[in-house]
């Protein structure tokens, strides 16, 4: 065991102002560093990002088109079948009543 530090202080705490002058060039080489590495990532990673807002706005837009066809189209189906209960109200009675008999049939068997 080293005699001269008895009291258990770290040595290079006590190195001096040279020393505290080495460790904040080194936290600033360091941080330098990291500046240029956070740089060169964002440099690289903008292409990509740039592409996948792209394609996500495309993709937004396939979507909406999708549904707005969907619900065209569940309109013109309501619409459709109003038409047809009006046209034939003794005919769409009898099809509801039909299904639901095959409805109540299919429950009682399970």
């Amino acid at each position: 065991m080293d005699s001269v530090h008895t009291n258990g202080a770290n040595p290079r705490a006590s190195a001096g102002p040279s020393s505290a002058m080495e460790n904040e060039g080194l936290v600033n080489r360091l941080m330098q560093g990291v500046h240029e590495a956070v740089d060169r990532v964002g440099v690289k990673a903008a292409p990509a990002l740039e592409k996948l807002t792209e394609s996500a706005s495309a993709t937004r837009h396939s979507l909406e088109t999708k549904a707005n066809q969907l619900a065209t189209r569940q309109g013109e189906m309501l619409n459709g079948a109003r038409t047809y209960v009006r046209e034939r109200p003794f005919t769409a009675l009898a099809a509801a009543v039909l299904i639901g008999a095959v409805v109540a049939s299919m429950m009682r068997t399970r």
